[in-house]
């Protein structure tokens, strides 16, 4: 009888002076889920303010009745309900979606919904609570303001040899001359009018609105736009020791920035409304020059349509998203390494 062959098994280790250049982290990417973060938990998070208070003993049957109107989106979720030391219900609720689609979509829904004549109910994402602020101590209310009729903004436009407008500016013997001149074709530019050539216009620098609808200036305590055939003061827009501004591409709003060199403020970038003068958004935005400091100018990146406004965070790892109706937090895109 023949001896059995023996049939060696193929080795598949690898050699000893083998460096493999796959992370584990790689090749499990496509198995294992993502962890989820803090953010990531607060955009799947609504806080139901308005609920009903009641005692320990209705409790159960005011989830029942709270469970039904939720269920009105039809959207799985768990809740929770805050009690105080006597088990009462705090006036709110916390209800947890999924997906933070699914809690957008909730809280548009149950915004406003009203339980009865004594309870309506606010809805408010975690995620966007974040950007609430403080009131401000001894507030009032703004000064009414009278109307500035500044004319015709785009006067300009209607100019018979379609000549286009240019601004200059140049120090001499009387101080910084800001100027604005007609520029056309076959002939020297010659200044605008009288209106149009002033002393110490600007303290600083200059910019036109994408649409030459407005030319701003800088000032000490601001900035001020000037507009029409005389170029009167349109708007004044109050922000200390501002540096920079921009326009958003259809010139609805206007964003400031001053440098903050001492960590002293926390809204050193503002977004400003153009034709009410009204702060609609401020941020404290950070870069590789710290807090309050940017490397890079315009600092927002807004849609073609307005609609939109994003930044990239201070870490370089996310886009911020913003929607420019409701100025708040839209989405946070995550960037690949």
């Amino acid at each position: 009888m023949a001896a059995a062959e023996v049939i060696e098994m193929p080795d598949f280790s690898d050699p000893p002076d083998f460096v493999d250049e796959i992370t584990e982290e790689e090749v499990l990417a496509g198995t294992h889920y993502v962890r989820p973060t803090a953010r990531y938990y607060e955009e799947c998070c609504v806080l139901i303010y308005g609920i009903p208070v009641v005692g320990p003993e209705r409790i159960e049957k005011l989830k029942v009745v709270l469970s039904k109107v939720f269920n009105f989106v039809h959207i799985p979720f768990s809740t929770f309900f805050p009690t105080d030391d006597d088990g009462k219900t705090k006036g709110y609720c916390f209800l947890e979606y999924e997906t933070p689609e699914q809690t957008s979509a909730a809280s548009k829904v149950l915004d406003g919904y009203t339980l009865d004549k004594n309870h309506t109910f606010s809805a408010y994402i975690l995620s966007a609570m974040r950007e609430l602020t403080e009131p401000v101590e001894n507030w009032t209310p703004p000064a009414k303001k009278d109307y500035v009729d500044a004319g015709d903004l785009w006067w300009w436009t209607q100019n018979p040899k379609c000549m286009d407008q240019f601004a200059i500016q140049a120090e001499n013997r009387e101080g910084v001359n800001l100027g604005v001149f007609w520029n056309g074709k076959g002939q020297d530019p010659y200044i605008v009018s009288e209106d149009a050539n002033r002393i110490n216009w600007s303290e600083f620098i200059f910019k036109w609105s994408p649409s030459g609808t407005y030319l701003a200036t800088f000032h000490s305590q601001g900035v001020a736009l000037w507009g029409g055939e005389k170029f009167i003061k349109v708007l004044r827009i109050q922000h200390p020791g501002v540096s920079y501004l921009e326009f958003s591409p259809n010139e609805t709003y206007i964003v400031t920035y001053a440098q903050d060199d001492y960590g002293r403020f926390d809204n050193t970038l503002r977004v400003f409304d153009v034709f009410t003068g009204e702060q609609k958004k401020s941020f404290q935005p950070s870069g590789p020059m710290g807090s309050g400091r940017i490397a890079d100018w315009p600092f927002l990146k807004w849609s073609h349509d307005e609609k939109y406004f994003a930044f990239n965070r201070a870490k370089g790892d996310s886009i911020n998203v913003y929607n420019a109706e409701t100025f708040t937090l839209e989405n946070q895109i995550e960037l690949a390494a």
